[in-house]
């Protein structure tokens, strides 16, 4: 394995673990503490996806300004590691799993998109293992005794992988600067605008796509019923920016968001096997956006990965927010607006990687 295969593997990797020690510790501090209402939990909740979400936009100017990807990854591994220690006050516990959180993904995310930049693969690589770490942490976390201390060693094992690791196959500054596209400012401010609105709108399909498929054998379980979405969700992250990469960014994302928008609204209307089976893979074609849109905010913005990172996780929770303080009532008909907004993006994608196409060449 070369050096960048390695470096991508170890930050990768170590995004699920960072995930699913992050989501366990904070439903684990929830289920331990009895006195805890149901109202409270949903704040703590909310506290936690506040801090690693939002935080990351700032985190993201630091490395920018003094590159120190390798090192805020490291402290951010170190703060979730020792967040199970304060179990027994869960707003402490959460603080130190979700700024941890948000500077492991600000630090790694760097150093991914530095492997082989203005390429989408290593986005996506490097984003879809976090999705597999969440799923496990929603499982295992309200387990009582899941045995937390020992996924504590494993991320104190990654930071000091990573403290040895170096800055092995990641470019140099040099390099970066060599290999920007050059471009209008005011253009491409505008278009990050309209690529953070369309990732908002990705947001908000996430939040409407929450499939019921109740009275199917496949999924009548909860773990059966996240696996399957959130594995969906994690291969086309994985192979979304590689096939993009190989046969354009423009036709990969247009027809795999076509294909979800069709799709993701049939699995609400067919609850068999085949509606099961649409849903899913909607699920995928509309997951392959997501290392596209994140590297054209990156290469819109050249020398500042970590703030656009930050950006594209920032606007996620933010057009997440109304559905997370319960002040959006559930659709009727939930196909209907799915629909809708999943065929705004798609033209909205569509139109900006077109502009994007015409300023880069």
């Amino acid at each position: 394995m070369g050096q960048k295969s390695a470096t991508l593997t170890l930050y990768s990797i170590g995004h699920a673990l960072i995930d699913f020690l992050s989501v366990a510790t904070l439903f684990q501090s929830i289920s331990l503490d009895a006195s805890l209402s149901r109202e409270l939990a949903g704040v703590l909740i909310l506290f936690y996806d506040l801090a690693a979400f939002a935080l990351q936009p700032l985190f993201g100017m630091l490395v920018d300004l003094r590159r120190w990807q390798r090192s805020i990854a490291i402290v951010g591994c170190l703060l979730v590691a020792s967040g199970f220690l304060w179990m027994d006050t869960p707003f402490l516990a959460v603080t130190f799993v979700g700024v941890g959180n948000a500077m492991y993904h600000v630090g790694g995310a760097v150093a991914a998109l530095r492997i082989t930049p203005g390429k989408a693969g290593p986005a996506g690589a490097f984003v879809a293992p976090g999705t597999l770490g969440l799923c496990a942490g929603i499982v295992c976390g309200p387990i009582i005794g899941f045995p937390l201390g020992l996924l504590a060693l494993a991320v104190l094992l990654l930071a000091f992988l990573i403290h040895c690791n170096g800055e092995r196959g990641q470019v140099s500054d040099e390099e970066m600067v060599t290999k920007a596209v050059k471009f209008s400012p005011m253009l491409a401010n505008n278009l990050v605008l309209l690529v953070l609105v369309a990732v908002g709108l990705r947001s908000v399909i996430g939040n409407l796509a929450g499939f019921t498929w109740k009275s199917n054998p496949l999924t009548e379980t909860l773990l059966t019923y996240g696996a399957l979405v959130f594995g969906a969700e994690f291969l086309g992250k994985l192979f979304g920016g590689y096939i993009a990469d190989r046969f354009g960014w423009a036709r990969t994302l247009t027809l795999a968001m076509i294909l979800a928008t069709v799709l993701l609204p049939l699995g609400f209307l067919v609850d068999d096997e085949a509606g099961v089976l649409a849903g899913l893979f909607g699920v995928s074609m509309f997951n392959i956006a997501m290392p596209i849109t994140l590297i054209v905010v990156v290469n819109l913005l050249p020398g500042r990965e970590g703030f656009a990172f930050g950006l594209t996780a920032f606007v996620l929770i933010a057009a997440a927010l109304p559905w997370f303080m319960g002040m959006v009532p559930p659709a009727k008909y939930p196909a209907v607006p799915l629909a809708l907004v999943t065929g705004a993006a798609t033209l909205l994608l569509w139109w900006c990687l077109r502009r994007y196409n015409k300023i880069t060449t």
